[in-house]
């Protein structure tokens, strides 16, 4: 749970560093969580409730493009 929560903060924190792409570890399926919406902290805030919406159902972080 700790790890889980460090990672959330930790994407929280990159908010600004673009798009990030989560992936299932069972089927492979790729998102890619990206800012959206016409405020600057909204856009941050849409992407990271994206990736932590995935990280709490199991899906990882991919580190592939």
């Amino acid at each position: 749970m700790r790890v889980a929560v460090l990672m959330i903060a930790g994407l929280m924190l990159a908010g600004c560093s673009g798009p990030v792409t989560v992936e299932n570890p069972f089927t492979g399926q790729r998102v890619v969580c990206s800012e959206g919406g016409a405020a600057e902290w909204n856009r941050w805030w849409q992407s990271d409730a994206c990736v932590a919406d995935h990280l709490t159902q199991g899906w990882s972080v991919s580190r592939a493009p």
